[in-house]
């Protein structure tokens, strides 16, 4: 109740206009703030490509489900609870929960808990064969930009995540990973990569691929750089 309360919300809005630029990871925010006036200058969350591509993949005998987030986006698990408890009743694999405080109820589904910390992100995503990025679709959602997936596919991994805000850029639907909106497309999705590791391997690899060429860092730093240029030029 106090944090709603003391927290002015539209603090962003209202400073926008004041910067001589605005730099946004995705189209949902970047209309959000040209409507305050600002000028907007639109570039996606980006990755640098060597330290994933090193990242090396902890064999397993059964294929495992990775999710990587903070406590407060515990809410989109339940987006994938029942499907993946209803796959856990057929399939064997394993999900690998990275920064959740609180553990899941889910007493069907092999669960290991890994807490977050930063010099282990790389390693982390060595544990995974699937990411997975669950979003309920909603405001704070549509802002956000995809930097679990991006980050998923510069390791070489599959995804499939919900259809909503930059998702949908980034996932190639049945190329690099499947975008799934409902239970039925989730635990189809999911059933076809746990079942299948060539298409894990091709979805991976094409996924790698869409970062190099799309997201990361060595093809955005001079663009990024360019708009500190200009309004330093501006301002002299």
């Amino acid at each position: 109740f106090i944090h709603h309360r003391l927290r002015d919300f539209s603090k962003f809005a209202k400073l926008a206009g004041r910067y001589q630029a605005v730099v946004c990871g995705n189209r949902y925010l970047a209309a959000y703030f040209k409507n305050s006036g600002a000028r907007v200058e639109t570039i996606p969350t980006v990755v640098p490509l060597e330290p994933y591509a090193a990242v090396r993949r902890t064999p397993s005998p059964r294929p495992r489900l990775g999710w990587v987030g903070t406590p407060t986006n515990r809410i989109h698990f339940k987006i994938i609870e029942a499907p993946v408890r209803r796959l856990a009743q057929k399939l064997d694999f394993e999900l690998i929960i990275v920064g959740l405080a609180q553990k899941l109820n889910w007493p069907s589904v092999d669960i290991r808990y890994v807490p977050w910390k930063l010099s282990r992100e790389m390693e982390v995503f060595g544990l995974f064969d699937i990411g997975l990025m669950p979003l309920i679709d909603y405001e704070f959602a549509r802002g956000k930009c995809a930097f679990k997936i991006i980050q998923y596919m510069a390791v070489g991994l599959p995804v499939v995540a919900s259809p909503v805000g930059a998702n949908r850029d980034v996932v190639r639907h049945g190329v690099n990973g499947f975008l799934t909106g409902t239970e039925d497309e989730w635990e189809s999705s999911l059933l076809r990569l746990l079942t299948d590791q060539r298409l894990r391997e091709e979805m991976g690899l094409r996924g790698r691929q869409t970062v190099r060429e799309r997201y990361s860092l060595e093809i955005w730093w001079k663009t990024y750089a360019a708009i500190f240029q200009k309004d330093l030029i501006h301002e002299k």
